[in-house]
């Protein structure tokens, strides 16, 4: 039944579209004809005008169903209100013609249309996009042609080198318009990225992104930051404290002008503890320091600080420090560097005014004095800092630093002195009574005297262990009393400005330097915190200014503190917020890294610890810090397990692994535990909660949260005798045991009574009990679950064990951030209906981490950041056509599983299976949005053969949505603009690509048609053309080549975040290593898979692989994968510019024809060499002759039934056509049509042979096909022969290949000697009938089912398919060869590919591993492997 109904719909369908057609071409006779009656009929006046009124009036009724569809537009309440009427109404008849006639009548499309407010708004961006496009197009594409065009038309004296079958110049204009009609084709791409770019940047201006770029604003900024988490990631307070929070709101939005009479306020408590617990995280991850870890701390409890600080401060109690170390460092230096400069004006006017006026000069060294504290408090943390360095020095030297009961002089001074400077502070005098220039050198005393009570601290790592012997601490003692007595002096005698008399006599009493010993206290247990923290306040740190020093630690902090700025939903408590759950789906990929995977060299003698140690310096002695302090206490034989098991899970959290992605997935239940604990915690509460949270908080939050991973081979793993699939299982079970609450979901197979094989889901957990994996549920599937895609089946069925209101898709090669994950309270309150209809998908960005790996990463990651971020901006707004593009959006759980999951599994259409999920969304009247405030982190491949894979199965997965419903559907629901955001941002991305190529071919193969044919030799005979024709099409080269404002969005966007100066260096760096000959190549890796997808289907997932690319691919590997789409094309091109050269009269001129082919030349070389250039170690020479003897064993090598790609030539060659027998009739027909041009070339140089002597008749070209046909007997002869007798009579072998020779010499000789043949004829006969070989070899390829019937003629299609590919071969190896024999090309390369670290450190360990290549090395292993081959 179901059958009968689609094929009557399939019927009625394409009936609509021939009734449809048919309308159409009446109407366009209909026009036709009125028009060419006004036309004859002008003379005639009253006939015209009534003609002119037939032709309006038609042209009104033409337009009524176009101003019904503007109206529907303008009115888009309305058009949902006809569509509900039609819907549901009682005559039947009038639906069924209402829905034959203008939808296809279905229930799923309707109700689409959008507000007129956002109508407009995405309307008015493409009619400008349309204006400037059309603009452009007219004046600098159309109007410069019409006048050539003319001109040739009217070109009536050509004299063609050739039998031309079509004579006149049509084909001429053909080839003058053809490229000119596929840019304009394709240049509205490039108008809809330049006018997005431009919008993707002001909104996110608005939106206020990169208003804190780098750590430096985020140091400007941290109190502001600090008030702006509180208000947006703490619970909403109650009424009363509503207009403080507004206050500290209009801050947050407007910066401190707003209130500047008003202090900033403090962080509170929350704010430390969720700032240090943020802290710790960055320590676990290796990303700072123990000694960063203090700095970046910030002190919660400070009890000895809370008295009266010795400054005027009109009684202001002693606040707090809470605020990190790192923006406390250098404020004593700066307070000081303000002292000395009031202190020299001080000074100044002290000589001046000393006998005129001393009342004056006391008066004004007051002001003075007021005016330097007036400066310190001026700046918070100046202040605060100023405050607790001097109780801090105050309570060290007058009571920490002496023993109880003991009053020496100098405590005395000390004691004095003291009091003498507060007393200077409370009176105003202290530039009066003081030289503020020696402030410098006393911090230098005190420094000093701290430095040694440090370093005799029992607890510092400086000293070691404490020692108890007597004579140990009688030194240190000493050290601290001539430290003392050294800032005693300092402070007695060159410190005050004016000495008094007791100063005078307490300095001439004598020092008793044994009752000054005996009364000096060593520093005790637990003061070592308060010391380190006083120097650090003391010192003058440039480094602090730096902190954090990694990058990636800098960058989070940066992000996050930025995104607290932005717009987002206030944060309930954790009790109120929605649940939710993430689903994390793993095939076969890493768990985590295995030791062997760590350590193991490759042939270049690089390890992936090595690999990593070159990339991330820093974390890896970060790392090293950590077990050293972890093994401190444990015995040297139980630290080597632990430090190798710790370098593997280091390793394995900067790779692809899902050991990455679950640990930022567990950051959200830490986070909401943390959360949790903060919103039970009073207000500037007191309490100690440095504790773990309760079980309570663990609860709540396990609650609130739900972890799964959808692991489908979990149980056949279990069972695995491989080590490798076996110690997959082993980690995950590793992973749940660490993690109680996360949750595994996998299929297992049960043989049921009926011999019957059945299908179950099942969901386990580790118990914590039973010390085992236990299983939760199992459900019973109706059958075999994987028939589809592989990653949405998966998905489908875990996604019922998921729990809660929204739901998250992770892929395993994400990862998430502790301070992201405090966000996901607001963020999932974008799902509550406060500000109207809520939206069915929330997108927001991603960050690729994978971006230092490699130069070819972060071009990967540049291309990818932009589209994560400023176009998906512009998608969701103004074009409100954003879809769901792949993970981490989060899902509104219950809408989706109610309406068919969050994608679609069916195989091959299916294949980029996650933008289903926004095709569904968008066609049942969901809402997608996009949000700034919040990313996740993302593994994007680093390899160059993983890019390319990749980037073909998206390829081949677009073309397969062209023929979805989907797509369908949305084509007829969609008004024409969201229908052309839909198109460019999708499937028209890939095909402007394909007509970016097809451009460049069509361009060429014209300028080769006009070259040979002669015409423009007659066109350059035609002196009042002056070639206006030939530089008109030299123009459109610029055309094509505008292709560079694609790059346009990831410059706008790098300006907007960090900077314009940064991003423009950034892409000077790209250019330099070599991003050109990347994304070119890229180029042609889109187009080849999309246009062969779309002519013939059969898209398939090609595993990319996640791993660390640091081995170097073999020729056979790049030649498998890269032949087809990219070297055979390379040498068309090559051959088209080599015979525009010969025969073009233009390439006379190296100015006209160095512009003209510049491109092509770039285009078909990095075809050629760019696998080459981004594969490590690909110039090296001798790696390249064995990939040359490794090329011809595998090319010679026969297919047999046990043989594989890898091993055979052929058996890859038979797989390579295997689409063809796949595709349609039509599919066939458009492969014989395409490889129809590569006759071209023959037809043409044939008849400019020598031999031909100007004769153009048609039997000259028939003719020629001898040349081929003998080519082949002369071939199969020897072929055969060799066959036959080369093993055994080999004589005979000898003698019939001499023969062969000596025919071939004697017809050269008869040619010479009876016709006007000339060697040179030789060499362009092969240039001519090479091309003719290639296009009778694709046609064979589509008759091979018939062509297979007979053995022997199949058999000389595979021989010389063979020789092709050889050719092929040998071609693309010359120039990497002599690339390689060059010195220091290698290096070069590997400079580019890599950091300047890994590149030196690569060749070190050249030389450690012996991998030092001399000349009888290279001899002795050639000889080896050729005695192998």
């Amino acid at each position: 039944m179901q059958f009968t109904l689609i094929s009557r719909n399939r019927k009625l369908l394409a009936l609509r579209m021939v009734v449809k057609l048919a309308i159409s071409f009446a109407w366009i006779a209909i026009f036709s004809l009125l028009l060419a009656r006004i036309q004859e009929e002008r003379v005639k006046a009253s006939e015209t005008r009534r003609l002119v009124f037939i032709f309006l009036w038609s042209a009104g009724i033409f337009v009524i169903p176009v101003v019904f569809d503007v109206l529907i537009f303008l009115l888009p309440r309305l058009a949902n209100k006809m569509e509900l009427i039609v819907l549901l109404g009682s005559n039947k008849n009038i639906r069924r013609i209402f829905e034959w006639c203008f939808t296809d009548g279905n229930y799923v499309g309707r109700g689409m249309h959008q507000s007129l407010v956002q109508s407009l708004q995405y309307a008015i961006f493409w009619l400008l996009i349309f204006a400037a496009k059309i603009s452009f197009s007219y004046f600098f594409q159309i109007l410069p042609m019409v006048g050539p065009t003319r001109q040739l038309k009217n070109l009536t004296s050509i004299q063609f080198k050739w039998f031309e079958p079509f004579p006149g110049n049509r084909f001429l204009l053909v080839c003058l318009w053809a490229p000119v009609i596929l840019i304009y084709l394709m240049d509205t791409q490039i108008w809809f990225s330049i006018l997005a770019a431009l919008t993707g940047a002001m909104v996110g201006l608005f939106s206020r992104i990169g208003e804190i770029r780098n750590i430096d604003q985020f140091r400007l900024r941290f109190q502001d930051m600090a008030c702006a988490l509180e208000t947006n990631l703490f619970p909403k307070e109650p009424d009363d404290a509503g207009k403080k929070r507004e206050g500290r709101w209009m801050m947050i939005r407007h910066g401190p002008g707003c209130l500047s009479r008003k202090r900033k306020p403090s962080p509170s408590i929350k704010f430390a503890y969720l700032w240090n617990y943020l802290v710790k995280c960055f320590r676990k991850e290796d990303l700072v320091s123990n000694e960063e870890v203090e700095l970046l701390s910030m002190d919660i409890d400070m009890e000895d600080l809370k008295r009266q600080p010795p400054m005027p401060s009109s009684n202001q109690v002693m606040e707090d420090l809470k605020t990190p170390r790192m923006l406390l460092s250098n404020q004593v230096i700066l307070a000081c560097q303000y002292a000395q400069h009031y202190g020299e004006k001080v000074e100044k006017m002290y000589r001046g005014w000393r006998e005129e006026s001393p009342q004056k000069m006391e008066d004004e060294c007051k002001r003075e004095t007021q005016r330097l504290w007036e400066k310190v408090n001026s700046d918070k943390n100046m202040s605060a800092v100023v405050r607790t360095a001097l109780v801090s020095l105050e309570s060290l030297l007058v009571k920490d630093i002496w023993e109880e009961k003991q009053e020496p002089n100098e405590k005395k001074q000390l004691t004095e002195m003291i009091k003498k400077i507060k007393r200077s502070f409370s009176n105003d005098k202290f530039l009066e009574e003081y030289d503020a220039r020696e402030l410098h050198q006393i911090l230098f005393l005190v420094n000093n005297l701290l430095k040694v009570l440090v370093i005799s601290h029992p607890e510092s790592h400086v000293q070691g262990r404490q020692s108890e012997e007597q004579g140990q601490a009688h030194e240190q003692r000493e050290e601290i009393m001539r430290a003392l007595l050294e800032l005693i002096k300092r402070l007695q005698w060159n410190f005050p400005s004016v000495r008094s008399a007791e100063l005078e006599t307490s300095a001439e009493l004598e020092t008793d330097y044994e009752a000054l010993i005996r009364a000096i206290r060593l520093p005790e247990k637990g003061s070592l915190r308060k010391l380190t923290m006083l120097k650090h306040l003391l010192e003058e740190k440039t480094t602090s200014l730096k902190l954090p020093r990694n990058s990636e630690a800098r960058r989070r902090l940066a992000f996050f503190s930025n995104s607290l700025f932005m717009k987002m939903p206030r944060a309930p408590s954790v009790k109120q917020m929605l649940p939710f759950s993430i689903l994390v789906p793993y095939n076969n990929e890493d768990v985590m890294f295995t030791t062997k995977q760590v350590l193991e060299r490759n042939e270049d003698g690089i390890a992936i610890q090595f690999y990593l140690r070159q990339i991330f310096p820093d974390e890896f002695k970060n790392m090293e810090e950590r077990l050293d302090e972890l093994t401190r206490e444990i015995k040297e034989d139980e630290k080597i397990p632990i430090r190798i098991e710790q370098n593997r899970r280091w390793a394995s959290y900067r790779g692809q692994t899902l050991a990455r992605t679950l640990r930022g997935m567990v950051y959200y239940q830490n986070a909401l535990e943390m959360l949790a604990c903060l919103d039970d915690m009073p207000d500037n509460s007191r309490e100690k909660f440095t504790a773990a949270p309760s079980e309570k908080h663990k609860a709540l939050a396990r609650s609130k949260f739900t972890l799964v991973v959808a692991c489908q081979n979990y149980q056949r793993q279990q069972k695995e005798t491989d080590p490798e699939q076996h110690g997959k299982a082993v980690e995950m079970d590793k992973l749940l045991k660490e993690n109680p609450f996360m949750r595994i979901a996998y299929v297992i197979s049960k043989l049921e009574d009926n011999r019957k094989k059945s299908y179950y889901s099942v969901l386990a957990k580790y118990d914590q009990n039973c010390q085992k994996i236990v299983k939760i549920y199992e459900i019973k599937l109706p059958g075999d679950f994987m028939l589809g895609e592989g990653k949405p089946e998966n998905q489908n069925q875990a996604i019922i064990f998921t729990r809660g209101e929204a739901l998250q898709a992770i892929d395993m090669n994400q990862e998430n951030y502790f301070e992201e994950a405090l966000k996901v309270r607001n963020l999932l309150e974008e799902f509550s209906p406060y500000k109207g209809k809520p939206p069915r998908v929330l997108g927001f960005r991603e960050h690729i981490f994978t971006g230092s790996v490699s130069s070819l990463a972060s071009f990967m990651s540049s291309q990818e950041t932009s589209f994560v971020t400023l176009i998906q901006r512009v998608l969701a707004k103004p074009l409100r056509i954003r879809m769901h593009y792949g993970h981490p959006d989060m899902f509104d759980r219950l809408w989706f599983l109610t309406r068919g999951g969050i994608g679609k599994a069916s195989k091959a259409i299916n294949l980029s299976e996650d933008i289903y999920a926004g095709f569904n969304c968008t066609l049942r009247r969901g809402h997608v949005i996009h949000r700034e405030y919040m990313q996740v982190g993302k593994g994007r491949d680093v390899g160059f053969n993983q890019i390319t894979r990749f980037e073909a199965k998206i390829s081949g997965g677009n073309a397969e949505q062209l023929i979805s419903r989907d797509v369908y559907r949305l084509g007829k629901r969609l008004d024409f603009f969201r229908m052309s955001s839909f198109y460019y941002t999708t499937v028209g991305f890939y095909f402007s690509s394909l007509l970016v190529v097809l451009a460049g071919y069509v361009f060429l193969w014209g300028r080769v048609y006009i070259a040979l044919s002669g015409v423009e030799d007659a066109i350059a005979a035609q002196s009042s053309f002056k070639n206006s024709a030939l530089e008109t099409v030299l123009n459109q080269q610029f055309v094509v080549q505008i292709g560079v404002f694609s790059s346009l969005p990831m410059l706008l966007e790098n300006s907007l975040e960090l900077g314009f100066t940064y991003a423009t260096g950034n892409f000077l760096i790209m250019q330099m290593q070599l991003c050109s000959v990347f994304y070119t190549f890229s180029l042609g890796t889109k187009a080849y898979y999309f246009g062969t997808t779309l002519l013939h289907g059969g898209a398939i997932y090609k595993a990319s692989g996640r791993s660390f690319v640091v081995k170097r691919e073999q020729f056979i590997t790049i030649f498998q994968q890269h032949s087809r789409s990219h070297f055979i094309k390379g040498i068309e091109l090559i051959i088209l510019l080599i015979t525009h050269e010969i025969y073009s009269k233009i390439s006379r001129n190296s100015t006209v024809y160095i512009t003209m082919t510049i491109a092509y030349w770039f285009l078909a070389f990095t075809w050629l060499l760019a696998p080459f250039i981004f594969n490590p170690s690909g110039f090296d020479w001798l790696q390249t002759v064995y990939d040359y003897e490794n090329f011809q064993e595998w090319l010679w090598r026969r297919g047999g039934a046990s043989s594989t790609a890898e091993e055979s030539w052929e058996v890859w060659w038979n797989e390579q056509q295997e689409y063809i027998h796949h595709t349609s009739i039509w599919g066939k027909m458009a492969e014989v049509v395409v490889s129809i041009r590569f006759f071209l070339i023959h037809y043409g140089t044939v008849y400019r042979l020598k031999i031909a002597a100007h004769n153009k008749s048609i039997l000259v070209y028939l003719v020629s096909w001898t040349f081929i046909v003998v080519s082949i007997v002369v071939y199969i002869v020897v072929a055969r022969a060799k066959e036959n007798y080369g093993k055994r009579k080999y004589s005979y072998y000898r003698t019939i290949q001499c023969c062969v020779i000596l025919f071939v010499c004697f017809v050269i000789g008869l040619l010479v000697g009876l016709t006007e043949f000339q060697f040179a004829d030789l060499f362009i006969s092969i240039l001519g009938f090479l091309p003719t070989g290639w296009g009778i070899l694709c046609m064979a390829a589509v008759a091979k089912p018939q062509l297979e019937r007979y053995n022997r003629v199949w058999g000389v299609v595979v021989d010389v398919a063979r020789l092709y590919e050889m050719a092929i071969g040998i071609i693309v190896l010359v120039p990497v060869g002599i690339l390689s024999w060059f010195p220091g090309f290698q290096h070069m390369q590997t400079r580019i590919l890599f950091n300047q670290a890994f590149s030196r450190g690569l060749q070190i360990s050249r030389l450690f591993t012996g991998k030092k290549v001399t000349k009888r090395t290279f001899l002795r292993d050639l000889a080896s492997r050729r005695k192998i081959a």
